[in-house]
């Protein structure tokens, strides 16, 4: 059974919230010295990577500005070659480059909410 596509957007969600907790109150030196904080981040990131391969092509189409590769690319990086993991470029995804993912999840889900919402009131 396939899981709906919503789905995967709320686990990237919830993953991208998760990491920003676990980076709030640190520098990168004190990031990249705690062991346990970088696992809960790469963790979280390759959640992220797995999830974003699951939206479906017809919607990665619609949303051309995401980089629907690099984010699943990452996530084999991670899995894969984790042993020449660069944590300032972990330290980087984590808080450069996920606030625009979050943010396009929370958009998408509202659009899907609004949408279904409509096709309720034509029925």
């Amino acid at each position: 059974m396939s899981r709906n596509y919503e789905l995967y957007l709320r686990d990237i969600l919830e993953a991208a919230q998760r990491i920003e907790r676990y980076i709030a109150e640190v520098d990168k030196d004190s990031f990249k010295a705690d062991d346990m904080r970088v696992d809960g981040v790469l963790f979280n990131l390759m959640t992220v990577g797995e999830a974003a391969k699951n939206i479906p092509d017809e919607v990665r189409e619609h949303y051309p500005d995401v980089r629907w590769r690099d984010i699943s690319r990452f996530r084999d990086r991670v899995v894969h070659h984790y042993f020449g993991l660069d944590l300032d470029i972990v330290w980087e995804i984590a808080t450069v480059h996920l606030a625009p993912l979050k943010e396009f999840a929370e958009q998408l889900l509202r659009d899907t909410d609004d949408s279904k919402l409509e096709d309720e009131d034509e029925n």
